[in-house]
């Protein structure tokens, strides 16, 4: 069995998939499957491509011109992936002409099965989202690509859900992301200063960053004593210019001295950041199944985070403090939540870590992807995960 992982980008720049394509590669790989990444660089990539380690990578190259390159529009995709020649083509992420690579490989390859794996853009707020952009895709490639994909690789019940809503009735694989847990982490948190209230991702607009900062403007307001505290610490890459906007809004509220954007972070920086955190936050509108989140577990991290992060079992594990992406939600649950005792949050951190360990392992992701690749390949019965009503 020859597997192809299809994506964009194998930057940091990809977002959530540049931390799930090379675990998930990585895994499969070392339980003895021939898979590769295809993929395109861009300006970080020669640095962030270590993480793929030894997991065989293809690059194909993209039109140098804006709104082709916005596309990841590609002369040579097709040919590089006919003469990969796998078996299984598993798309990363969709409305990208990667998607068009792959349609057109299943209508040429007889017997090769394409799996979909849309990471949360098929959700609702994510498909209004530059709507008129994804319907040209649609029209041209994505939403014969989706129908046609043997199977759909949801990461949880709502992604599942909103393939359904979407009016696709292909069979859905429902595989939630992992991660690798850490070794022995030096923990600092609480040793100096005030708890610090953490987010690392993507500096855009769908993350709720803007309610949060509206909302802690309002702690500020009603409870001061917040701030005696509690710090917040933001780290990420600015997408679209969002970053000018939530700066704006830190010094009307009068948030300078409690808000800090630390910029991008990454291996031992990234790792004392989590381990000198008392909490992590992500108060996002939409999100397919959020790699910050799990590492914050991995961290025993207690967590703030909405419905749309679409990790339900976190609350009813007692790891995560539901908000809703909200000003008033997040100033009444911050507000709330801030006053919780030491024992009580690394309560909820211990929660959070027992059910990574249990649950969200990379190795045990792998075995079910494998299991998906053979079902869709015609060998052995449906596994439980894969649902055709």
């Amino acid at each position: 069995m020859k597997v192809t992982l299809l994506t964009t980008g194998n930057s940091h720049m990809a977002g959530g998939l540049y931390y799930t394509v090379p675990n998930l590669g990585l895994g499969i790989l070392h339980k003895g499957v021939d898979v590769n990444v295809m993929s395109y660089d861009d300006k970080f990539s020669a640095q962030d491509c270590l993480v793929y380690g030894d997991l065989p990578m293809v690059k194909y190259t993209v039109s140098h011109r804006p709104p082709l390159r916005l596309l990841g529009y590609s002369r040579d995709i097709h040919r590089l992936l006919q003469e990969l020649n796998p078996d299984v083509v598993h798309t990363q992420g969709i409305w990208m002409y990667h998607s068009r690579a792959a349609l057109k490989y299943k209508s040429r390859r007889k017997g090769a099965a394409t799996i979909i794996q849309p990471h949360g853009m098929l959700d609702p707020w994510a498909v209004r989202n530059s709507a008129w952009k994804k319907r040209l895709a649609g029209w041209a490639y994505e939403y014969k690509n989706l129908r046609q994909a043997d199977c759909i690789y949801a990461l949880c019940q709502s992604e599942y859900e909103s393939v359904r809503k979407f009016g696709l009735r292909n069979p859905v694989a429902i595989i939630p992301n992992g991660f690798n847990l850490p070794s022995d982490p030096v923990f600092t948190r609480g040793s100096v200063g005030r708890r610090v209230l953490l987010y690392i991702g993507r500096i855009h607009p769908k993350k709720g960053l803007r309610e949060m900062l509206t909302g802690l403007a309002e702690v500020k307001r009603r409870a001061p004593g917040f701030f005696k505290n509690w710090e917040v610490r933001i780290a990420g890459w600015d997408q679209g210019g969002h970053m000018a906007a939530l700066q704006k809004l830190v010094e009307e509220g009068n948030l300078s001295s409690d808000v800090k954007f630390i910029g991008s972070v990454y291996g031992a920086d990234k790792e004392r950041e989590l381990c000198a955190a008392s909490a992590f936050v992500l108060p996002s509108f939409s999100e397919g199944l959020p790699m910050s989140v799990l590492e914050a577990w991995a961290y025993r991290l207690p967590v703030v985070m909405t419905d749309f992060c679409n990790l339900p079992d976190g609350f009813g594990a007692g790891a995560a403090y539901r908000v809703e992406p909200t000003t008033e939600s997040i100033a009444n649950g911050l507000i709330e939540f801030g006053g919780m005792s030491d024992d009580e949050l690394s309560q909820m951190g211990m929660n959070g870590f027992k059910l990574m360990k249990t649950k969200y392992t990379w190795d045990s992701i792998a075995d079910r992807t494998i299991e998906l690749y053979q079902w869709v390949l015609g060998g052995g019965s449906r596994p439980e995960f894969v649902h055709v009503d």
